[in-house]
């Protein structure tokens, strides 16, 4: 019911308020134990901790926030060895920051809040790497990396070492793996079907046509072409209320996945709206994780008269391989999926199921009639709102237990924290007022 889920949402926010709240304070225990020795007093630090227990590289994206009155003009991240890393400055501003401590009142200090991004090699399995910013000392003049969104009426294309990315006009997307050659022409695509069912069960209504995404022609907007990561997003407006699909696709340097946001806003009732990622793949057979385990499916039902519906549930991965060719994503939270019986391969991940009912069948409600009860009314269900949701899409074959790996990189990305090697720098406060 609308309420239940009400309250399921205030839950899960106040469990994220706790557990963002435990994780500064571990990775400020954390920062609080690295050997400062071979540090110079006006140095800072930047702290990387991979949570996984095997060895890790990736992009970062980190928060560093140097006191104004440090008169940091720029700085060098050097790495444990002395190798001077390159960073891209992504966002500049000047801020107070609140310092807390056990003993004082709290205060502020004036800081340059920065947001820098640069790539990580071979963290250690369960552990961290420490990188130094040597200051250097000025007038501060902080420059930003950050790209100017620029739209892209021809397309555009997104290459690192290993994948390269080609968005057409229309909206096409192309994806080709450089290391095997693999091609996968139109990778994503949309599809909204009218849904006459309730919460537990689809059901297509007869009387309507889908609705046809080859005449959208969404806007196409390059918002990143850096070392480090390009980016770009395509807006599709579709159907009579003016549904909206933001569709942003991201390649990391080192990466071998493609990064996928998405958000939804519904304004439209009673449809459903499912992500296809066209594999070209050729096998009737799928892998999907579950808690513990992964699990071998085939889209081809054996009895075929007992089920109706042939959407199936995953907690983060499902992959199709085929021996030479395989196409592998990865997700957050988008829990049902279909292996479509087409020439393609399509793996449909379910978006949006918006109905307005729990049940709407008599054995449920205990009425003949065709309205049910009013208990099983649940008009938020139909989700008239804005949702994000993420993916990554991984071309080419692998091991169940590597693309586990893999899936939980991808739930667990790498994390950062920020100090000084003076730690008095970001301690004290405001005096205690009261007497001893």
């Amino acid at each position: 019911t609308d309420r239940v889920h009400q309250d399921n949402e205030n839950r899960f926010l106040r469990v994220s308020d706790g557990s963002t709240e435990l994780l500064a304070r571990g990775m400020k225990q954390l920062l609080e134990r690295v050997d400062r020795s071979a540090m110079e007093p006006t140095d800072y630090l930047l702290a990387v901790v991979n949570t996984l227990p095997f060895e890790r590289s990736g992009v970062v994206t980190a928060e560093v926030y140097p006191r104004v009155d440090d008169r940091v003009e720029s700085f060098d991240l050097v790495d444990e060895r002395g190798r001077t890393i390159a960073y891209e400055l992504l966002e500049a501003h000047h801020r107070n920051r609140t310092i807390l401590t056990p003993v004082n009142l709290p205060g502020q200090v004036e800081v340059h809040d920065l947001k820098i991004r640069f790539r990580a090699e071979d963290l250690p399995p369960c552990g961290y790497r420490v990188y130094r910013l040597r200051v250097k000392h000025g007038t501060p003049h902080f420059e930003q990396d950050q790209q100017v969104p620029t739209p892209e009426q021809d397309g555009c294309v997104l290459e690192n070492e290993l994948l390269r990315v080609r968005v057409g006009p229309g909206g096409q997307i192309d994806l080709t793996d450089l290391e095997s050659g693999q091609h996968t022409a139109d990778l994503l695509g949309f599809e909204d079907v009218p849904d006459c069912g309730d919460a537990y069960w689809f059901a297509p209504d007869p009387d309507a046509v889908p609705f046809d995404f080859q005449t959208v022609r969404p806007v196409i907007t390059r918002l990143e072409d850096a070392p480090q990561m390009q980016a770009v997003r395509l807006v599709y407006t579709y159907g009579e209320h003016r549904n909206q699909i933001g569709l942003t696709l991201s390649l990391a340097a080192g990466s071998h996945q493609l990064d996928v946001g998405v958000d939804v806003e519904n304004r439209s009732e009673n449809h459903r709206l499912r992500l296809l990622v066209h594999t070209d793949v050729q096998a009737d057979e799928n892998v999907s994780s579950q808690p513990f385990d992964c699990l071998h499916r085939n889209r081809v039902p054996e009895l075929p008269d007992l089920r109706d519906d042939w959407t199936e549930p995953n907690n983060g991965l499902v992959s199709i391989q085929d021996g030479s060719r395989g196409m592998s994503v990865f997700n957050e939270g988008l829990y049902e999926y279909e292996h479509l019986q087409n020439e393609r391969g399509t793996l449909a991940l379910t978006l949006v199921r918006a109905t307005g009912r729990i049940a709407n069948d008599p054995m449920c409600t205990g009425q003949d009639e065709v309205e049910p009860a009013a208990m099983w009314e649940a008009p938020e269900n139909q989700c008239l709102r804005t949702t994000s949701f993420r993916l990554a899409v991984r071309p080419g074959c692998a091991t169940p237990a590597e693309l586990m790996r893999k899936l939980q990189a991808f739930h667990a990305p790498l994390l950062s924290a920020f100090g000084a090697a003076d730690g008095r720098k970001f301690s004290g406060g405001r005096a205690c007022v009261q007497d001893s």
